[in-house]
């Protein structure tokens, strides 16, 4: 799928319904346009709020046919019980980044690749049962832009820069697990670094665990409770 910049308009590419949406084999490079990595300018490469949802070997480029970045977050959940994430390239993206949005129930992702992003993944408005599970793949958020990955892209900028997870679960702690993801440097070396926010929140870190490819741990810190 290919698009095209509609005057500043912020438009999706692909949405799914309800139950069991199946996007599959997707190549939507240069497929959808956003400005902002919130709403109104925020706009989804693949979005769906479904339950039982698969989204498999896919490639969500963001950028056009000039080279320039246009789409925002490239995956967006919202309100689902449930699904999977699977053999998925993201990267580059202009504002925003891969959102899970007031879900619950088990969301794993597989061999997921998010480089040179604003943040990682945005985990907003956990509800109760919310269970998050990563294995293989890539997050490099090039936090404070000293992630210590290269080639770093020429267009990285220092809004482009956040920490591996952003964190908001007012439906009760969270279950987090990444298994073998590549990690880059955030503001601890070596963690997997999460931003907890809100007023509503009820995470703890108890329910937060990070292992290496080897299955041997590794240091959680999150930033922002007490």
């Amino acid at each position: 799928m290919r698009s095209h910049s509609l005057g500043g308009v912020a438009y999706r590419s692909i949405a799914g319904g309800k139950v069991n949406h199946v996007f599959e084999r997707l190549d939507l490079n240069k497929a959808w346009h956003g400005f902002l990595g919130i709403p109104n300018g925020e706009s989804g490469g693949i979005s769906t709020g479904g339950s039982n949802y698969l989204i498999s070997k896919c490639l969500l480029g963001t950028r056009d046919e000039n080279g320039f970045r246009t789409g925002t977050s490239p995956i967006m959940i919202n309100s689902s019980p449930g699904g999977r994430i699977e053999d998925i390239d993201a990267n580059e993206i202009f504002r925003g980044m891969l959102t899970l949005w007031n879900c619950s129930g088990k969301h794993t992702l597989v061999n997921v690749t998010t480089k040179w992003t604003n943040l990682g993944v945005n985990l907003e408005k956990c509800q109760a049962g919310f269970d998050f599970e990563w294995i293989g793949g890539a997050n490099w958020s090039n936090w404070n832009n000293n992630g210590g990955k290269t080639p770093k892209p020429a267009d990285q900028l220092p809004v482009n820069n956040g920490l591996h997870l952003s964190l908001n679960s007012p439906g009760g702690s969270a279950k987090i697990t990444l298994r073998g993801v590549d990690l880059d440097n955030g503001p601890v070396a070596g963690a997997l670094n999460i931003q907890s926010w809100g007023a509503d929140t009820k995470q703890t870190v108890g329910t937060i665990s990070c292992f290496d490819v080897n299955g041997a741990s590794i240091p959680v810190k999150v930033h922002g409770l007490a």
